[in-house]
C-alpha cells in the first residue's frame, strides 16, 4: 500500500533507516510503542489494499467514529493506536451502497500515534 504521512515530523522519521529510524521512535513513542509501530507499518506498506490488514488482534484495523469519523487505526501497545485515513477522492465505495470497499483502498495518509481513550 502507498503510505504518506499528514506531519512533516512522522514524514522525517518515516525518512530514516535501521538504527536511526529505531532510536527515533524509541525516543518518541517507548521502546514496546516504537517495535509495534515498526511492525504496524511494513505490515502496511506489504499490504495490496486495507482489506488485506487483519480486524483481529494483534493489528485490529477498525473504523472510528464521532470525531474521527472515517478514519481508521489499529493497535499498538495498551491503548496507543496509528491512526490513518484513506488517501483516495472520492473514497471507493461497494456498487450501490455507501459503505467504503476496502479491497480498493490502496493507498493511506497516517495522521499520528495517539492514544484518544
Amino acid at each position: 500500500m502507498e503510505i504518506t504521512f499528514k506531519h512533516r515530523k512522522l514524514k522525517k522519521i518515516f525518512a530514516l533507516k535501521g538504527p536511526e529510524l529505531k532510536r527515533e521512535l524509541y525516543k518518541k513513542y517507548g521502546k514496546e510503542n516504537a517495535r509495534q509501530i515498526m511492525r504496524v507499518v511494513a505490515y502496511l506498506r506489504d499490504a495490496a489494499s486495507l482489506a488485506q490488514v487483519p480486524h483481529e488482534k494483534p493489528f485490529r484495523r477498525h473504523m472510528l467514529s464521532a470525531e474521527h469519523e472515517g478514519k481508521f487505526a489499529v493497535d499498538l501497545k495498551g491503548q496507543w493506536r496509528l491512526l490513518f485515513e484513506p488517501s483516495h477522492d472520492p473514497l471507493p465505495r461497494k456498487a450501490g451502497r455507501n459503505e467504503l470497499d476496502l479491497g480498493r483502498i490502496t493507498a493511506i495518509n497516517i495522521l499520528d500515534v495517539v492514544d484518544y481513550h
